[in-house]
């Protein structure tokens, strides 16, 4: 499920195909739905808040202890909750239908999708430069390995140019 504060809309995958979607209210300035991701922690069909003047929110699914949840409510075209998700009635019955504790919910908004966004992008770069610099010092190290190999062939060289020059040098010394 994923409720869209900017769009005001939920819309419900299963399997990852859209099966359903509604037009919601949530909550007012100052009393903001929170975003993130939550699990349906417990669903009445019959409830009444506790903290709003004993509200009435039928088909209850709440998502945090806080008292944030999703329930049928009055939709006056834009956000107007106490930081709920209210639902047209019969919405919200076909969705408490649908749903069991543990359904995830993603709440997000244009803010949070912008910030994923950038932290998409950054890690993108981070993934770039990382990969630029293993295939650097990939390239250093194959230098090194090679500049390694030369001077290991002069000097084999060298050794072999030397002892030969020490045979010789012996022959003369030992024909004396």
């Amino acid at each position: 499920m994923t409720i869209d504060l900017t769009a005001q809309r939920l819309t419900v995958y299963r399997d990852g195909v859209l099966i359903a979607a509604s037009a919601i209210s949530t909550g007012s300035l100052g009393r903001e739905t929170p975003t993130g991701v939550f699990t349906v922690l417990e669903k009445k069909v019959w409830h009444r808040s506790t903290t709003y003047d004993n509200a009435p929110m039928p088909y209850m699914q709440r998502l945090t202890s806080k008292g944030i949840a999703i329930h049928a409510g009055d939709l006056p075209g834009y956000p107007a909750s106490h930081g709920c998700i209210r639902l047209p009635n019969k919405f919200a019955e076909l969705l408490f239908g649908v749903t069991q504790l543990g359904t995830q919910v993603m709440i997000t908004d244009d803010n949070e999708i912008a910030e994923q966004s950038r932290i998409a992008a950054e890690y993108e770069r981070a993934k770039e430069d990382y990969a630029r610099t293993v295939s650097d010092q990939q390239a250093a190290a194959d230098r090194v390995l090679i500049n390694h190999a030369r001077a290991k062939a002069a000097h084999e060289k060298a050794v072999r140019e030397h002892e030969a020059e020490m045979a010789r040098y012996k022959a003369a010394v030992a024909s004396k």
